[in-house]
């Protein structure tokens, strides 16, 4: 079993009667998946499937639209919404996939840095402790106080606690624009505060 992850997508919702579910790729411009690769479901869940693969994938990089392995209707998929797909580290491709119109960049390798990253280079991209911490979104606005931080799965999750609710937010450079002592500033997908409506 792989002892590395790396948070690939996050489930937008389900798509059609067939199973297909619609995903947002949160740790790059387009999912880099070695093809059969396994994918975890976190946070798991008592029933439905916690392990699958990609058997198809359409739409467009940015936005794809997958059929899972033991998905095959829309109850099961509609259980996905929310939940991100964890793939193991050497299952992921560095360099985009041939033709796809995209290509692997590090930040500031070319042109100036992103004024939403941290602008030291020794600070690390994501809090050791966020306890306590205020965060808040580029688009939403304030989001709360960071009540939990668990370890329970490969990514810690932050339980913030504010104005939207409980929101769990997978504590990763994809989502973490830049943060100080006392905040933190993400930039998260809709359909993470949808699901506390």
């Amino acid at each position: 079993m792989a002892k590395d992850y790396r948070l690939a997508a996050y489930i937008v919702r389900s798509r059609g009667v067939k199973g297909e579910v619609e995903v947002y790729p949160v740790d790059a411009r387009e999912l880099r998946i070695r093809p059969g690769a396994r994918l975890m479901v976190v946070p798991p869940s008592l029933q439905g499937i916690r392990e699958t693969s990609i058997v198809s994938a359409r739409g467009t990089d940015k936005a794809p639209w997958l059929f899972l392995a033991g998905v095959d209707d829309r109850t099961t998929a509609s259980l996905l919404k929310g939940r991100y797909l964890l793939v193991a580290t050497e299952d992921w491709l560095e360099d985009a996939p041939t033709g796809s119109g995209h290509s692997a960049q590090a930040p500031g390798a070319d042109g100036p840095q992103n004024p939403t990253q941290p602008a030291t280079s020794d600070q690390p991209e994501i809090p050791p402790q966020a306890l306590g911490m205020d965060v808040h979104d580029l688009e939403f606005g304030y989001l709360g106080v960071v009540s939990e931080q668990s370890h329970a799965t490969p990514q810690v999750l932050w339980t913030v606690t504010g104005p939207f609710g409980d929101v769990l937010i997978p504590a990763v450079s994809a989502f973490i624009r830049r943060w100080n002592d006392t905040a933190i500033y993400v930039s998260i997908p809709r359909g993470l505060l949808e699901l506390n409506k």
